[in-house]
């Protein structure tokens, strides 16, 4: 049995709750998330289950189990904040200190890296579960 996409779809959506992207339209949506899902699963390298997305199903070949979704969708955040945190810095470059602390882009701009930082160590936190999963010592 496979994974559908949407399943992770859905749950990547339930973490970034993000109201502009009411206003892409649908196919561009869905190119976003391709494009998150496949270096998510690059990064995911040790999954224990084979990671093949059937672009004609719109499926992941394999079963996945919660964790396994799960940590492809924080995987898929981490590649969503990656653009907004280039976004931000591209912006800090082009004009002077004070006029990127007055339009309060600093402050964005720390507040993503640290979001970026938080949703990374909570991604390592859930591949190592993972890892260890069934692990019941050494004999």
């Amino acid at each position: 049995m496979a994974t559908p996409v949407e399943k992770i779809f859905s749950r990547f959506l339930s973490q970034i709750e993000d109201e502009s992207w009411l206003e892409i339209d649908e196919d561009v949506l869905e190119e976003l998330m391709y494009d998150y899902l496949s270096k998510s699963i690059v990064e995911f390298n040790v999954c224990k289950k084979d990671l093949t997305l059937d672009l004609e199903r719109n499926e992941i070949v394999s079963d996945l189990e919660e964790d396994e979704v799960l940590i492809l969708a924080f995987g898929m955040v981490i590649h969503y904040l990656v653009p907004k945190i280039l976004r931000e810095e591209n912006l800090q470059q082009m004009v002077t200190s004070s006029d990127f602390s007055k339009l309060s882009n600093a402050n964005m701009l720390d507040k993503l890296i640290k979001l970026r930082v938080q949703i990374r160590n909570d991604y390592q936190m859930y591949l190592h579960k993972y890892e260890l999963k069934g692990f019941e010592g050494f004999n």
